[in-house]
């Protein structure tokens, strides 16, 4: 039924049912297919999520919602990192660049008390690079690893694209600013040590056309 026969992951499921707190709103079976999901995780053991929601009782929403806390309970709530996500939901090109703009949205909110580890900042930033180029992706999967609502997840996603165009158009800037810095000096480095056409011309050392030529190979240089 879930595709799972390793006795490691059994032993593990059945260990974590027999610590599970008892505080938890929810029956025995979905206690026990939850734990069963979490175990496979940690075992890396594929498991049908449809299966385990339909067997547990419960509605998609508030299945994910009681993983969550009984995977807190059990202080296995995983933090994802980009590389993680990347992986599981199989866009590790954008590994690199979501990396970056990370790290840009936590400069821009240093003065701000975000909880940085909460998945949800790293899902944003995965997404926000996939949209950029156009990426297909597991938005489900992104969604549930963020532990939001699509909707938030969507909202924060758009926070990190107008930071990424905000990036893209500084960088833009600044290259912009150093081409013509360049130029501006490359200019005046012709002006200042070359003599005048007048002089050239009329001390005979070069003739108009050798001088067009002359400035040309300065320019270019």
């Amino acid at each position: 039924m879930f595709n799972i026969t390793d006795e490691k992951v059994i032993n593990v499921e059945l260990i974590t049912l027999l610590n599970l707190k008892p505080q938890l709103n929810c029956s025995g079976t979905c206690k026990g297919v939850i734990c069963l999901d979490i175990a496979s995780s940690l075992r890396c053991q594929p498991l049908s999520k449809e299966n385990a929601i339909k067997f547990s009782g419960l509605k998609k929403k508030s299945y994910i919602n009681m993983y969550n806390n009984i995977s807190k309970l059990l202080n296995l709530d995983k933090i994802y990192s980009i590389k993680e996500i990347c992986l599981l939901t199989q866009v590790c090109d954008v590994k690199e660049s979501a990396t970056q703009l990370f790290e840009e949205f936590k400069k821009k909110c240093d003065k701000i008390h975000y909880d940085f580890e909460h998945p949800m900042y790293s899902c944003a930033a995965v997404w926000a690079l996939c949209r950029k180029n156009k990426i297909k992706v597991n938005t489900n999967k992104l969604v549930e690893l963020s532990r939001l609502k699509k909707s938030e997840l969507d909202s924060l996603t758009k926070k990190f694209e107008n930071l990424n165009a905000e990036l893209i158009n500084k960088k833009t800037l600044e290259d912009e600013i150093v081409m013509q810095n360049k130029s501006n000096i490359s200019m005046e480095s012709v002006r200042d040590a070359a003599p005048t056409r007048k002089r050239l011309l009329t001390s005979n050392i070069m003739t108009d056309e050798e001088y067009l030529q002359w400035k040309k190979k300065m320019l270019e240089n």
